[in-house]
């Protein structure tokens, strides 16, 4: 798009913005680096202030906090118990031979104390499993909480570059209705002098009426981007939004750089190894209950009876005490051989999920990126046609002039090449989005 759009009968400003508007939507390249401060201060301003991210984030907590060595049951566990028991009673008692001894209102106090150890020597390495399993699920909450910071950035960028579209589009409109108004104003001029049609006037108050329309639609539609990104930022819904009127910038990835980290960094398929590790690890916690388990314990006893009446009115003990459980399974009705053939089917269902998975990233790549490679070269045609329109529109304007073309016939060529511009921004803007889908097939977006 060149700098001479519009020329006929436009005053000095509204050339000035036709050269404005050409310039940023083939420039956009010289605008990169603001494009990317503009994403890059609203992508931090969503993941420190978006709750979905701080829930993810405390569920990361959670699981990092139970990956611990006493949760897994590898450290003893010691108990203190401690009892007081008083009572204040009357006793009657009846020998053999008749007599009757009635102690009234005695008090009688008990004390116990217990401190006791206990720890699993050997339970099949059960406990060992256990904590490799919480430390996988740690792992699994880390991939969650990327899993969310992607698609918060997805749906952010993909509403980032809908409001530098509908801003085009905005910009676009507002240069034809420029326009428009004044095709209608030189329409009044010859209608005055006699030379004019009225046709032509009516016509053109219609277009002019139609673009006031679109503007309205767009700029309503623009407003609502911008309550969905403050919606991602926990603002109100009338925050500013530092959109800029950059064009996208479009980087064309190499296909075989992408190709070489799909597997390396797409979420989903870090999560198909982490399920398989979890089904191997439920496995050998299986094979783990045919073994014997092994406790040990070592404790702390005292124990304190003060009698107010009674042969023994102190009884008093104390000492240590340890011991050793050994328990080995005999029988349990195949329960444990029922679990092994149950875990067994489940690892291999977890190593066919995580091929099936790749096999559709692979064909999710190659369509992504042919849709990529088709996207870029229909913005390129859609810039040729831009280019061809603009160029109608200066011969229509010339013509215009020495009245060899009518209102009518301008009309339409005004309106190609604004519906040229439209395309060619709906083509940068599909060939952005398709670019957004491979950088999160990727797994590029989740890189923060």
């Amino acid at each position: 798009m060149h700098n001479k759009a519009y020329p006929y009968m436009m005053k000095p400003c509204l050339i000035k913005q036709f050269t404005v508007l050409s310039v940023l939507l083939i420039s956009g390249l010289l605008l990169h680096a603001q494009e990317e401060l503009a994403l890059r201060m609203l992508e931090a301003e969503v993941l420190e202030a978006n709750l979905n991210r701080k829930i993810a984030a405390k569920d990361k907590g959670i699981a990092v906090n139970n990956y611990d060595k006493g949760n897994a049951g590898l450290l003893p566990t010691v108990n203190l118990a401690l009892r007081n028991n008083t009572t204040y009673i009357t006793n009657t008692l009846t020998t053999a031979d008749g007599r009757e001894i009635v102690n009234d209102f005695t008090l009688n106090n008990n004390v116990n104390a217990n401190v006791n150890a206990e720890i699993a020597i050997y339970n099949g390495g059960r406990n060992k499993n256990l904590y490799e399993r919480l430390r996988m699920l740690t792992e699994t909450a880390d991939i969650n909480e990327r899993i969310v910071i992607e698609n918060l950035l997805y749906n952010l960028r993909t509403l980032y570059y809908q409001a530098v579209r509908q801003k085009q589009l905005i910009k676009t409109t507002r240069a034809a209705l420029d326009f428009t108004e004044q095709r209608l104003q030189l329409a009044v001029n010859k209608l005055d002098i006699g030379t004019g049609n009225k046709v032509v006037v009516l016509q053109t108050e219609l277009e002019k009426n139609q673009l006031l329309a679109e503007l309205e639609l767009q700029n309503l539609s623009l407003l609502n981007i911008y309550d969905q990104i403050n919606a991602l930022r926990n603002l109100p819904p009338s925050s500013e939004v530092p959109v800029t009127d950059s064009t996208y910038v479009i980087k064309s990835p190499d296909k075989n750089t992408l190709k070489s980290t799909l597997l390396e960094n797409n979420l989903q398929f870090k999560m198909a190894d982490i399920n398989i590790a979890l089904a191997l690890n439920s496995i050998e916690d299986v094979k783990g209950l045919r073994k014997p388990s092994v406790t040990a314990n070592l404790g702390y006893t005292f124990n304190r009876a003060d009698n107010g009446a009674g042969f023994f009115l102190l009884n008093q003990s104390n000492g240590f005490g340890a011991g050793v459980a050994v328990t080995m399974p005999i029988y349990d009705a195949n329960r444990i051989k029922i679990q092994y053939r149950n875990a067994q089917l489940q690892s291999e269902q977890a190593a066919m999920q995580k091929e099936l998975l790749q096999i559709n990233l692979d064909a999710q790549f190659e369509q992504l990126f042919r849709t990529y490679e088709a996207s870029e070269r229909l913005a390129s045609l859609q810039k040729k046609n831009v280019d061809i329109a603009e160029e109608n529109l200066i011969i229509g304007i010339n013509r215009f002039k020495v009245g060899v073309t009518d209102g009518f016939e301008l009309e339409q060529i005004q309106q190609g090449y604004t519906q040229a511009n439209f395309r060619w921004i709906d083509a940068l803007f599909q060939t952005k989005m398709n670019e957004l889908e491979l950088m999160r097939l990727t797994g590029k977006l989740a890189i923060y």
